[in-house]
Parts: C-alpha cells; sequence; structure tokens
C-alpha cells in the first residue's frame, strides 16, 4: 500500500475517533472507544477505529477475534488479529491481511485487508501495561466491533431530502458508509436539473463513508422531477441505484382579476369578483382583496360575491398567496350609486340647549357629507314623525314649551334617502305631574321600614324632593320601624329652577303588628292571673283570722318527738296504761304581774321554776302533731282518740310530781 495513502488514512481516522468517538462509544466504557459494527463486501478491505484513553502507557495491544473469557485460567482465549508486539501469536486467519494504521500514541486503528466470509465476527482490544518487569493492569474492551463479510456489503442510501423552495440553493446527498484504499467504488447522480456534483470521504459517527453531493437552485419547473443516485463496485455487472421525487414549494403564478356581472353598480346589488390564478405549491389557501391598494376582505376562494355599500366605490385587485409567497393581480375600477350619507343636525347659534326658553327663536342646520348623485331636498321630523319639507339645510323656529322635542333631518337624491341622529330641543318649565307613592304601599303594620317616592316631570329634569307629614318636613324619605304614631297625611314637593310644585296627600295607616297584639294578650292575661292570685289570698287570709279568734287561747301542739325517752318512761308511771311511749311538750306560761300569774286556772305551786311536761296518751297512728285532726278518721274515731294531758312538775330529782285532782286538763285533737 501506497505510504502516503496510509499516513493519510491514519490522520483522517484519528480525526474521526476523537471529534466522534463519545457519539458511537458505549456509555459505561470510558477508556476504549470502536465502532459498533462494520459491513463490507468479499475480497475488499474494512477498516476498524479506535482509540483508548489511559494516562499510563499501554506496553502491548491485541485484537482478538470473538474473544472468550477463560474462567479458570484468567484470560480471554481467541484468534488473535493484530499483536503490536508479539507477530507470531496472529491465527493464520489474519497473517498477512492486518494492518495496523493507527497514529503513535493512544490509536488502536487497524486494516483488515482480503476479507472472507470467515472474518465474520466480533473484535475486542486487549490492552496491557508491564512496568519494571512486573504486571501491570490488563484490560478488554467492554464493546466489540461486530464486523459483516458478505456479498451484499453495505448499502447506499439518498439522505432525506430537505425542504426545496423555489430559488433556494438546495444539496442532495447519497454516500455509502464505507471506505476501502484499494477498493473501487462510484456514486453517480443522474439528473435533469442545472446543478453541480462533488465526490468526498466523510468521518461520520458510523465510520468514514464515501459521499455525493449535488448542488443546485431550483424553480417551479423542477416540481415532480424524479433525481437518481447510482452505485458501482468491484463487479461492474453489480450496479444498483435508488431515486428521489423532487417537491419544489414556490408561490401563485400568473393572477387576473376580473368583475364578472359590471362595474357600474348602485347600492344594494350583488357582485361577484374574480381571481383567477395558476396554482402554486402548496396550494392557494388565501385570496386578499384589495381596494384602493389597501387589504379589503380574505376569503379562501378565487370567487368573492359581494353586496355593495355606499363606501364600496373604488379601484380593486386581488392577491393569491399560499405558504411560500403571493402574487397580485391587475387592477379596475367598481363605481356604487347611493342615497346621501353621513347626515347631521346641529343648532346653528351654538347656545347651550338648556338655556332655551319659550319665544326663543332655534335655528337647526343639517349638514349631508356624501352622496352618489348629489342630493336635491331636505325634510325635517319631531319625535320621528315629518315636520316640514324645505329645499334648504337650516330650519328656524320661535319655540314654545310644546316645541320641547327630538328632532333630525334627512336628505334625498335619485337614488334614496337619509335622516340624521336626534337632538333634543329643552324648552324649561316647572316640574308637572308630581306624585307620591309609599311603598310597600298605604297600610303597613308598625315596626314596618317604608319609603316615601316621589315623581315628577320637569325641565331641567334635576330637581329637589321634600317630603311633609302634617305639614312638617321630614328628614328622610326612608321611615325605619315606623310606629303606629307615624300615621298621617304625607305629601311631596318638587323643585327645580323653573318653580315648585306639591303632590297630591296620601294617607298612611299604621295597625298593630302582631307582636304588640301578643305584648297586650300577655298583658291582660298576667292582670287576670294576678287578681285571681290576690282575691284567692284575701279569702284565704280572712278565713284564718276568723278561725284564728274563734280557737282556745291555751289551746297548744304536741310536737311528736322521733327519739326515745327511757328513763322518762321508767320515772312517769301511768296509771290504767301499760308501758306507753312518754311525749312532752314544753309548756310557756304567762308572765307574773305582782306575784300572781292572771290565768283563770288553779294556781300550781312550783319548785325551783322547772320545766312543765304533758304525758299523753300516744294513739295507735301518730301523725306529726298529735293534736292535729286527720282527714283519714271518722268522727266516732276522733272521739275515741282524744288525748288527755296531766300537767306534772318535774323536780330536779327526776320525779314526777302529779297534780291534785283539780289540775286543768287539755284536750287535744289528734
Amino acid at each position: 500500500m501506497d505510504k502516503s495513502l496510509i499516513e493519510s488514512l491514519r490522520a483522517c481516522v484519528f480525526l474521526l475517533l476523537f471529534l466522534r468517538g463519545s457519539a458511537y462509544s458505549n456509555p459505561n466504557e470510558k477508556h476504549v472507544t470502536v465502532l459498533e459494527s462494520v459491513t463490507a463486501w468479499e475480497g475488499s478491505c474494512v477498516l476498524l477505529p479506535c482509540t483508548y484513553s489511559y494516562r499510563e502507557v499501554i506496553r502491548n495491544l491485541t485484537w482478538i477475534h470473538n474473544p472468550v473469557y477463560n474462567d479458570k485460567l484468567k484470560v480471554f482465549e481467541g484468534k488473535v488479529v493484530y499483536n503490536h508486539i508479539n507477530e507470531t501469536e496472529v491465527d493464520s486467519l489474519f497473517k498477512n491481511n492486518v494492518q495496523y494504521v493507527g497514529t503513535a500514541e493512544k490509536d488502536c486503528t487497524v486494516l483488515l485487508n482480503n476479507l472472507r466470509t470467515e472474518h465474520s465476527g466480533q473484535y475486542g482490544l486487549r490492552l496491557v501495561n508491564n512496568k519494571d518487569g512486573k504486571d501491570g493492569f490488563k484490560w478488554m474492551s467492554k464493546t466489540y466491533v461486530n464486523v459483516t463479510v458478505s456479498d451484499s456489503g453495505p448499502s447506499f442510501k439518498i439522505h432525506p431530502v430537505p425542504e426545496i423552495t423555489e430559488g433556494d440553493l438546495v444539496t442532495l446527498t447519497c454516500s455509502i458508509n464505507y471506505y476501502c484504499p484499494h477498493y473501487n467504488i462510484s456514486l453517480t447522480w443522474i439528473e435533469d436539473v442545472n446543478g453541480t456534483t462533488k465526490t468526498e470521504i466523510k468521518n461520520g459517527t458510523s465510520g468514514v463513508s464515501t459521499e455525493i453531493t449535488l448542488t443546485f437552485r431550483p424553480t417551479w419547473a423542477d416540481d415532480n422531477k424524479n433525481i437518481t443516485c447510482a452505485f458501482h463496485h468491484g463487479d461492474p455487472e453489480k450496479n444498483e441505484s435508488e431515486s428521489v421525487q423532487l417537491t419544489v414549494k414556490y408561490a401563485p403564478k400568473e393572477a387576473t382579476f376580473s368583475i364578472l356581472n359590471g362595474s357600474e353598480k348602485k347600492e344594494g346589488d350583488q357582485i361577484t369578483l374574480n381571481c383567477s390564478v395558476r396554482q402554486g405549491n402548496p396550494k392557494i389557501t388565501r385570496y386578499e382583496w384589495l381596494k384602493d391598494g389597501n387589504s379589503h376582505q380574505i376569503t379562501t376562494s378565487e370567487l368573492m360575491v359581494k353586496t355593495l355599500t355606499w363606501t364600496d366605490s373604488g379601484k380593486y385587485s386581488c392577491r393569491a398567496s399560499n405558504d411560500i409567497g403571493g402574487i397580485t393581480s391587475n387592477s379596475l375600477f367598481l363605481n356604487v350609486h347611493y342615497a346621501p350619507k353621513d347626515a347631521k343636525i346641529t343648532f346653528l347659534e351654538g347656545s347651550k340647549r338648556q338655556d332655551k326658553k319659550e319665544g326663543d327663536l332655534v335655528t337647526l342646520q343639517c349638514s349631508v357629507r356624501q352622496s352618489n348623485p348629489k342630493f336635491t331636498s331636505y325634510e325635517w321630523f319631531k319625535d320621528r314623525n315629518p315636520y316640514k319639507v324645505t329645499g334648504l339645510e337650516r330650519l328656524v323656529i320661535s319655540i314654545t314649551w310644546m316645541d320641547s322635542g327630538n328632532y333630525a333631518c334627512g336628505a334625498t337624491n335619485n337614488i334614496g334617502g337619509i335622516i340624521s341622529d336626534l337632538v333634543f330641543l329643552k324648552v324649561q318649565y316647572a316640574p308637572r305631574n308630581v306624585s307620591l307613592s309609599i311603598t310597600p304601599g298605604n297600610h303597613v303594620t308598625e315596626y314596618t321600614d317604608v319609603t316615601l317616592t316621589c315623581k315628577a316631570q320637569s325641565i331641567p329634569a334635576e330637581c329637589q324632593y321634600l317630603w311633609f307629614r302634617n305639614d312638617h318636613m321630614l328628614e328622610s324619605n326612608h321611615l325605619i320601624n315606623i310606629k303606629r304614631s307615624d300615621a298621617g297625611e304625607y305629601y311631596c314637593t318638587a323643585r327645580n329652577t323653573v318653580g315648585v310644585i306639591k303632590s297630591e296627600t296620601v294617607y298612611l295607616h299604621v295597625s298593630y303588628s302582631h307582636y304588640t297584639i301578643g305584648i297586650f294578650v300577655s298583658s291582660a292575661l298576667g292582670s287576670l292571673i294576678f287578681l285571681i292570685i290576690l282575691v284567692s289570698l284575701v279569702a284565704y287570709f280572712r278565713v284564718w283570722k276568723k278561725c284564728s279568734k274563734t280557737a282556745d287561747d291555751s289551746s297548744f301542739f304536741v310536737l311528736k318527738k322521733s327519739h326515745n325517752e327511757n328513763h322518762q318512761e321508767q320515772q312517769t308511771p301511768s296509771p290504767g296504761s301499760s308501758s306507753e311511749r312518754l311525749n312532752y311538750s314544753t309548756l310557756k306560761f304567762p308572765t307574773v304581774n305582782n306575784g300572781q300569774i292572771n290565768s283563770p286556772r288553779t294556781e300550781i305551786k312550783q319548785e325551783n321554776s322547772s320545766d312543765i311536761y304533758s304525758i299523753v296518751k300516744k294513739s295507735p297512728i301518730t301523725p306529726e302533731y298529735e293534736n292535729i285532726e286527720s282527714s283519714k278518721k271518722t268522727h266516732e274515731e276522733t272521739q275515741d282518740e282524744i288525748h288527755y294531758s296531766i300537767i306534772a312538775n318535774l323536780t330536779r330529782e327526776g320525779t314526777v310530781h302529779l297534780q291534785a285532782p283539780e289540775v286543768e286538763y287539755a284536750m287535744l285533737k289528734h
């Protein structure tokens, strides 16, 4: 092989791997960069680009065909393709067919010549570093190069055709991912365009490739043309080709504008505008209709049907466009006849309308800007009704209060007429039709919110309203929580700058609310209940007082004791009674006057001023008080159960001295 060719090949491979290596290397392998696959024909050659990035000096590198790791021997086994130091280890299949074409350092590229199908397989790189006679590191590339050798070899292709627009510079590329210094291949363009071709050797992400380019500037006539790339290699009879159809985008061509049904029309007529264009690529998507050189309307059709208005007179043309560009047609004038337009009515003297008063002179002026042909007369309107027809543009009125209203004017030609907007003529007067309304109505219940509303008709319309109740002015027309006392006669007054007018009187009726009625009923029921209780108490106290007067002053109640008095029972033998329970009561005698007791009873001598006790015979059923009549006993039982008490003087020694037979007895009612 020529030495200069080998040097150029080495430089090419080094640049390829240095600039593009990361794009086709295994992302998990940071030290060795190789291609993933290579395809070649039998009898041709193939280049295996390779680089490594170790900082240490590599003493030996070895390419192995179909490497397999022997776990027992801890070595990679396979056919040695290339050994950097010992060529004797190279397998006979590769002997004299492998050539190192890499640069001096960190380049492990080799060239395989005279390929046969047996050379197909995987190729791995083994790196070894021995330093100072000792073993250094050993590294086997994790990515293997897959080499395929067959009769078909690598395929060529036409690169995707870019978007082609008329007038742009376009380049078509046909390439094959193969290059061998001594194996002849060729690529050729077969075309019918005015362009130039160029063949180059390119370094890409998939290796060294051969490319041929075709550069030209297309026109709209090149649209849909076929371009062919032909490929030749080793055997002249084995020729291949591939074609691509050009799609050239271009703007529309040759636009013509026309009005199909005449150019003299009147307002309201319907016309059809036509824009005839040779289609572009892509198809036309926009038709722009121009009036006096400005955009008037846009459609997607080459025909536009239009109903004419008075503004449509002018010079017309069209422009057809697609995504690439557009073309503008010729121009035609369209004349539209129409009635007068843009009528306006004004007060000529310019004074403020609200200052007009009865007897003033008012001059109205009517102006019309547009008309085709020119108008011939004026018509005046009041409140949209015909008022007067004149041949002049001015109207003079000596106003009265009845002349208030909306005025307009119109102009007429042989096509039609127009009426202006309204202007209002105000004649000032005092308020009229003053009325008062009450919300929610004239009849309400107390505690309701009431609103007084005063309405009036006047010019000027701004009025001051006042509200009155029984001829007294109110602070507000909103009455909150109205009371019964708020009932009465209400009216309002309306005042403007001309005068003041009073409304008719409206009477407001206010009735009791349910709440007030409830309070009255509750008060009445409370008073009745209080009266009943008072009468009952008076009757009760009268009966009680009467009973108190008839009762014996010496009568008393004997309180039943709950505890047992065993010691008294033992000391107080009662004749005729067997072991009865002793009940007692303390008696308080009247005070002594001059050493004598004022009492009809027999005087009882007491020693040592001791308490007086009574011995009471206990009934079988003892109530709370022994002298209280039981409601459950009959008269006969009451008589049988009458108790007697024997008054005794209990001395300090605890003995009971019964009184003489003349001692008084107290009758107790049980």
